[in-house]
């Protein structure tokens, strides 16, 4: 058997896997820079990139596998393959993991500070973010790893950044206030396409509303948020409704506000909802909003970013949460005879698609790009057929979404990500892109002592750092290094002098210590703690001298006086050093009444504003004053990027632009993308339409939406509802081949796959049964030249049973061909199995037995081994090696078998 005698009974993977990826990846056969041959043709792929938090699931395994078999394939055929990945930072959903590790500890986010709580995320994604890529690797994935990319690369950033501002001069970049869909928890805006819906039975409540003309009639609403009546501007009813006739026009008594509001029309009403008449409260709802711009009506925000009440909710519900308000709203309405009836209703609820909490729409100044020239050539590009869909049912979610597109919201008010490439005003918040600099000048409040973390007043106490502090510093001073700071400021109580030092230790700069930087004088508040102050003044007394502008603690200084002291000591400093970067270490009240005055702050806003210890706030002087009101300082703009808007510069910011660099020239278009039906919208159509705009070309020609993977009765598949099966656990079990085997074998063309395990295990018998099939042939192959590929079989040596081999060998090297090309996974591999197992293992090995034909034998296992390479890679490139073929290379560049012409 010419060395192959080592083929042991059964196959194992465990022995052969790693050792096979190993080969593979020093051959440099996966770049496509490195492959063998004159290959003229590419052929490309950028893996949708998995977000840097997550680990393999089903979807992946599935998708990853397609990409597999499509590469390999090429790679067979002759083609330059570049299979190209990467991860995606993954905003909200990275930040809420590093949030959660942070709420272990005992801390937050704000306790950090930005700079601080980004370079955390940064430590957690060299820690945990290439674990899904190494996951991919043991699924024998042949990706180019040199060419590996991360949406948060300094490449990649400048390829967002130079979107952005491409964008913004062509005037379709703008900042407005909207309603938009909030998230409480995460504290962020999110677009409709990032919301997941959740049918709940609610309490349908049925409200009457007094008609101020008529004296005892009333018109009754029906809504499931009776909270939000607070809020109302107007009654809505359809134009079209004959009941409401006679009291469109009229006025309506808002119940517990107790104010007039009218009675309009609409045609987005729904006649058959409740009683056909509709509250409208512009403030916090979609349509409402839309009504409520068209009839110009008032808007009540009454609901706060926290999901907590306004002051505009009155009285009764002012500082309490969203679902207190509502029963307290109930309650009221019921002592006023006001609730006529509760009725349960099945109610969709939208919420967050990363924390599940229930969006909380509300007004919110947000940017957004304009979608109607991009709606159109993205949906062009594909009722032309530049774009095509595989299955073709897939097209109509696309156009029916990019018919009626809306201006994307692409601001997140998070701090992971690419940060909106703009600077404003400090002053007036006018926008403006980044200006030349004449200093920059920051503020870092001190580092924690021990009387922080008990909350006790400090005000000119001498409290030194703790450890906790120090750290704090040292953190700092590593974010502030490469920021040219030439001068040190800072306050001479022991907590700032000592933070500055540490600072001024790591950047080589000498500390001016500077008394108009001291904390507030706070009297005799001074060593204690909150609590025992609120004993002391009651919570209300506490809260009302904390915050009050004039009135001083009992021996100490009032806000109006730390603010004329530290401003003095402020443009003095400015005086003396005009173009020079300047860091001021000092306190938390005392850097609250500066940003105040540059930002031109009420005093209510900048006092509750307290940056936490270690925090550094940049104040940049510009050299070209604003044009709006003339002030100098600008700052960055905090707001960061859908991640979907980097997402969508995949194809070719992957591969160098802006720079047109070799491999943006040879690898762009890419070929095919593989994805989900739930981001079509999300991410496929913003791809095209980015690569229609800053490429002149689509990003790829064909779409592969796969199927998904449920369980096996049909339900979503859910690591946190115990549903979720985990590919890795299948491959320790049975192998990679026999995984990927079993996923695809399920991918019939069909939308949902009802997982059955028992393919994977079907996957395992069939690799043991192509390893024996070889162990034959190899065992009992006594004549050398069978080996000899390079030649035609003698037609008269072959029997009917080689013939008829043969014959369906050919067949089936079309049919598995044509499949692939057509995007049929399942077909191709159950008509390759179909042909391996029953026609050359069960038909034709047992009949040779008796009157063997060698170099038939060989041939078809040698094709058949470069027919299921693709889908089983590890498997066939190891029985490939143990084939004594003269001038072999590796299976993964060997040639595809084309059928012969007949």
């Amino acid at each position: 058997m010419n060395g192959t005698e080592d083929l042991e009974p059964q196959y194992d993977p465990k022995k052969v896997e790693d050792r096979i990826y190993k080969l593979w990846e020093e051959s440099g056969f996966f770049n496509p820079d490195t492959l063998p041959g004159k290959r003229e043709k590419t052929y490309t792929i950028a893996v949708p990139p998995p977000n840097v938090t997550g680990s393999l699931h089903m979807g992946h395994a599935l998708n990853a596998t397609i990409q597999d078999i499509l590469i390999r394939k090429k790679r067979m055929e002759g083609y330059k393959t570049l299979w190209l990945p990467g991860t995606d930072h993954a905003g909200i959903a990275t930040q809420n993991v590093v949030e959660k590790e942070l709420k272990k500890q005992g801390t937050t986010r704000y306790d950090l500070g930005r700079q601080a709580f980004i370079a955390r995320v940064w430590e957690w994604k060299e820690k945990y973010g290439d674990i899904i890529l190494e996951q991919f690797k043991k699924l024998g994935s042949s990706m180019d790893w040199s060419r590996t990319r991360f949406t948060m690369d300094p490449e990649y950033q400048k390829a967002v950044e130079e979107a952005f501002l491409h964008y913004y001069r062509k005037g379709w970049m703008y900042r407005a206030e909207r309603v938009v869909n909030w998230c409480v928890r995460c504290q962020t805006s999110l677009s409709d396409l990032e919301l997941e819906y959740k049918e709940e039975k609610a309490m349908l409540y049925y409200i009457q509303y007094p008609i101020l003309s008529r004296p005892g009639e009333h018109i009754t609403v029906a809504t499931v948020r009776p909270e939000t009546m607070l809020g109302d501007s107007a009654v809505a009813v359809n134009p079209k409704d004959e009941r409401y006739r006679d009291i469109v026009g009229a006025e309506v008594l808002l119940p517990i506000q107790d104010r007039p509001i009218p009675v309009i029309t609409d045609e987005a009403i729904d006649k058959e909802f409740g009683t056909g008449a509709v509250k409208v409260t512009p403030a916090h709802d979609p349509l409402d909003a839309d009504i409520g711009a068209k009839n110009n009506l008032p808007v009540y925000k009454v609901i706060d970013e926290r999901g907590k009440m306004t002051a505009l909710a009155g009285p009764l519900c002012e500082g309490v949460k969203a679902s207190e308000c509502r029963e307290r709203v109930v309650s009221e309405l019921k002592a006023k005879n006001l609730l006529v009836k509760e009725e349960s209703y099945p109610h969709n609820v939208s919420l967050c698609y990363r924390c599940g909490t229930a969006i909380e729409p509300q007004p919110s100044m947000q940017w957004f790009l304009k979608m109607s020239e991009l709606g159109r050539v993205a949906l062009d590009a594909v009722n032309t057929g530049r774009v095509t869909f595989y299955p073709d049912r897939w097209k109509d979610v696309y156009t029916h979404w990019m018919g009626s597109v809306r201006d994307w919201n692409i601001s997140r008010q998070i701090w992971w990500g690419h940060r909106i490439p703009l600077w404003r005003c400090s002053t007036c918040d006018e926008a403006r892109e980044k200006p030349e600099l004449a200093a920059r000048w920051f503020l870092v409040r001190h580092g924690e002592t021990e009387w922080n973390k008990e909350m006790r007043y400090m005000g000119r106490e001498d409290i030194p750092l703790n450890d906790a502090g120090r750290e704090q510093a040292r953190t700092t001073a590593a974010a502030l290094k490469d920021t040219g700071i030439d001068i040190i400021v800072s306050s001479d109580l022991a907590r700032a002098s000592e933070t500055a030092r540490i600072i001024g230790r790591e950047l080589g700069i000498d500390v001016i210590e500077n008394e108009h930087f001291r904390e507030r004088h706070m009297g005799e508040w001074q060593g204690k703690t909150t609590h025992e102050l609120k004993e002391i003044h009651t919570e209300e007394g506490f809260t009302k001298i904390r915050f009050h502008y004039d009135e001083a603690y009992h021996g100490g200084e009032s806000w109006r006086e730390v603010e004329g002291r530290v401003m003095k000591g402020f443009q003095d400093l400015r005086q003396k050093y005009q173009n020079k970067n300047v860091l001021i270490v000092s306190h938390g009240g005392t850097i609250r009444m500066i940003v105040k005055n540059i930002r031109n702050l009420h005093f209510d806003v900048a006092v509750r504003n307290e940056p936490s210890n270690g925090q550094s706030i940049e104040l940049s002087i510009a050299r070209e004053q604003c044009k709006n009101c003339g002030n100098e300082y600008v700052e960055p703009i905090e707001d960061v990027l859908d991640t979907w808007f980097s997402s969508a510069l995949w194809p070719f910011a992957t591969l160098g632009w802006p720079e047109h660099i070799r491999d943006l020239k040879e690898f762009y278009p890419t070929s095919v993308l593989s994805t989900a039906r739930d981001i079509i919208n999300l991410w496929v159509a913003r791809m095209v339409y980015s690569g229609l705009e800053f490429m002149d070309g689509v990003p790829f020609s064909d779409v592969i939406i796969h199927a998904t993977i449920l369980t096996k009765d049909g339900k979503r598949m859910s690591k946190s509802l115990g549903t979720g099966i985990d590919p890795m656990t299948l491959i320790e079990k049975y192998g990679a081949d026999a995984t990927r085997f079993g996923i695809v074998w399920q991918a019939m063309g069909n939308q949902d796959i009802h997982w059955a395990e028992e393919h994977v295990n079907a996957g395992k018998k069939f690799a043991n049964k192509v390893w024996n099939a070889a162990r034959f042939v190899l065992m009992n192959a006594a004549d050398p030249s069978a080996f000899d590929l390079s030649g035609d079989i003698l037609h008269d040596a072959m029997s009917d049973d080689d013939k008829k081999v043969l014959a369906l060998l050919e067949e089936t090297k079309k049919n598995v061909g044509a499949h692939i090309d057509a995007y049929e996974f399942g077909h191709a591999l159950h008509e390759l199995y179909e042909f391996f197992w029953r026609e050359f293992c069960d038909v034709y090995i047992e009949r040779s037995k008796k009157a063997r034909n060698d170099a038939v034998a060989v041939r078809v296992l040698t094709e058949s081994l470069k027919l299921l390479h693709p889908f089983m890679p590890f498997l066939t490139e190891e029985v490939w090696a143990r084939i004594p073929l003269p001038g072999k290379s590796m299976l993964i560049v060997s040639e595809w078998p084309l059928p012969h012409a007949r």
